[in-house]
């Protein structure tokens, strides 16, 4: 008998332990939706709010399955696109709905923590009405950063630092606006439809897959290029039909008798890059005129946005189609 307690009583334990190891995402009933502000250290002015990359709100949705992680952006050239998490696999996927109609998500394993976050015991701040926890981490150059999180939603949330629950105050360094202070205003407890987090109707391709493609469509492309200049010159351009990155039409007819620029780049190409302020000066110089501006590359639509955000390139871009 004796023996059958200590077997049943070893059950337990590992039951508990195995439990405690998913506790983040086993607590969970329902939904929680929450909605963040971001407020950069200095004001964007009004021209950098016309950044495509620019953002000033976020929101989180999880159960105890999956999670997505959106961006708000005012000027997106995407239908949209958001990060989604399967926490009990430990696989996310970058999801992209483009303008164009076609989706596409990039899948790979969830990143184990960098660092761990040491809580500051004591340090106790209300966010939006859950009482939350401070830590402190080390970033890459060795500096101390701090944030706030809650462990009482249930949900372990992935992050680049190892600590319990989610975090709803922390810091993030925008590669053009600076730095700003990302933080909770609202937590809902919702209940969402399994499509919310359906992306069966996008193309799935890993992560290692689409760094080989994009490196063989650069080798295509440099290729192509180089041929193309010596091919071209002194040709009359052909009849053509475009669509751009926004959704525009471009048609060689309408452009007959006007002058038009002609732009070919592809989005890893440093002259490419080094180029664009002066492209874009010229833009800005005759934009009141009978001028088409047009950008062409092989790249895809999503290697485009990239380019757009990293360098502000202001011309009708049209992609592979």
């Amino acid at each position: 008998m004796r023996s059958l307690y200590f077997t049943f009583f070893m059950l337990l334990f590992q039951w508990g332990t195995s439990q405690e190891a998913i506790k983040g995402v086993n607590k969970l009933e329902g939904d929680i939706m929450i909605s963040y502000k971001i407020t950069y250290d200095t004001p964007p002015s009004d021209k950098m709010k016309q950044s495509p990359n620019y953002f000033e709100e976020q929101i989180i949705h999880f159960n105890t399955r999956k999670a997505i992680y959106r961006k708000i952006y005012l000027n997106t050239r995407y239908k949209d696109q958001f990060v989604l998490y399967e926490l009990k696999k430990r696989r996310q996927f970058q999801c992209m709905h483009y303008r164009s109609g076609s989706k596409l998500a990039i899948y790979s394993d969830i990143p184990q923590p960098k660092s761990i976050a040491k809580k500051l015991e004591g340090d106790i701040k209300m966010i939006a009405g859950y009482e939350c926890q401070k830590y402190q981490y080390k970033d890459k150059a060795g500096h101390s950063k701090t944030f706030y999180a809650t462990s009482g939603l249930g949900i372990d949330f992935p992050s680049p630092q190892e600590f319990e629950g989610i975090k709803l105050e922390y810091s993030i360094n925008h590669r053009t606006l600076g730095p700003a202070t990302v933080t909770a205003t609202k937590i809902e407890y919702v209940t969402l439809s399994a499509s919310s987090y359906d992306i069966r109707d996008f193309t799935w391709i890993s992560k290692e897959e689409y760094t080989n493609q994009s490196k063989n469509r650069k080798e295509e492309y440099a290729e192509k290029r180089e041929n193309f200049k010596f091919e071209m010159v002194g040709k009359q351009l052909l009849p053509f039909r475009m669509i751009a990155q926004d959704g525009q039409k471009l048609n060689y007819k309408e452009m007959r008798g006007k002058v038009v620029v002609l732009n070919f780049f592809f989005s890893s190409c440093p002259p490419c890059v080094e180029e664009v302020p002066d492209l874009n000066e010229l833009k800005k110089k005759y934009e009141n005129r009978d001028v088409f501006f047009v950008a062409v590359t092989f790249d895809e639509n999503y290697e485009i946005d990239q380019f757009i955000r990293k360098t502000g390139f202001n011309y009708n871009i049209a992609g592979d189609q």
